[in-house]
């Protein structure tokens, strides 16, 4: 319950720290700044999985509806191409979210997959170790003693 209630605080940071980078380039960079929140939706699902980057892809759409688009303070829209600017922005976003999250889960895959290699290399050489005592013990066995 914890884990999943940090996860969910981090998206909504996340998005807000976004909307704030935003905030900052929007006057120089107009609508390009919008790719920051991209970059910030990618981050979120990379760190806390593909669930909270949609809930940062839904924050940073309205939140651009009401900071960025007029009339400012408000969620209506009075263009067309701004309803369409949102949904494309919310269309990219949840794209690069689900890549973010399928590279997430191949990379722990990729761990665990290496943590297993790994045990089944060291128990290899665990018995590798032991059998090659026996062969040296069977060969002590058999080599004829000396009479002093």
């Amino acid at each position: 319950m914890r884990n999943t209630l940090v996860r969910y605080v981090g998206a909504v940071l996340g998005a807000a720290a976004g909307l704030a980078i935003v905030g900052l380039l929007h006057s120089a960079l107009n609508g390009a700044s919008y790719m920051v929140l991209l970059a910030t939706v990618a981050v979120v699902a990379a760190a806390y999985g593909l669930g909270p980057a949609l809930v940062a892809t839904a924050l940073a759409i309205l939140g651009v509806d009401f900071l960025f688009l007029a009339p400012t303070g408000s969620f209506a829209l009075m263009a067309r191409t701004d309803a369409a600017l949102l949904v494309v922005l919310g269309a990219t976003a949840v794209v690069v979210a689900s890549l973010a999250e399928s590279l997430r889960r191949r990379l722990a895959r990729a761990e665990r997959e290496r943590l297993e290699a790994a045990g089944i290399a060291a128990h290899f050489q665990r018995v590798s170790a032991a059998a090659e005592r026996e062969v040296d013990a069977l060969h002590a066995l058999r080599r004829p003693r000396r009479a002093d």
